[in-house]
């Protein structure tokens, strides 16, 4: 697969990313409470500015604080999983 592509080709268009939320949990971060999404996304292409730049299968977490998104992304679910509890807990 090329690492980039141009949004609408062919190449993108048939083999997108999805993500799926396998989780969601609340934890005080920043001193207020946030909703915590732990998730799936499988490999394939994601917008990134102008192009589409492929990426590989991945698990994670995100949450947003208002203003921009945070979160971290692992190889494995048993590492996102592990990272997610903690700060969940």
């Amino acid at each position: 697969m090329p690492q980039t592509a141009e949004y609408g080709s062919r190449i993108a268009n048939d083999n997108p990313s999805i993500r799926s939320v396998i989780e969601t949990k609340s934890a005080t971060i920043g001193g207020k409470l946030r909703e915590i999404e732990l998730y799936h996304r499988t490999a394939g292409y994601v917008p990134a500015g102008s192009a589409m730049t492929y990426r590989n299968e991945h698990f994670g977490f995100t949450w947003n604080d208002g203003r921009s998104n945070h979160g971290q992304s692992f190889k494995t679910l048993h590492d996102a999983r592990a990272r997610f509890d903690a700060i969940t807990k």
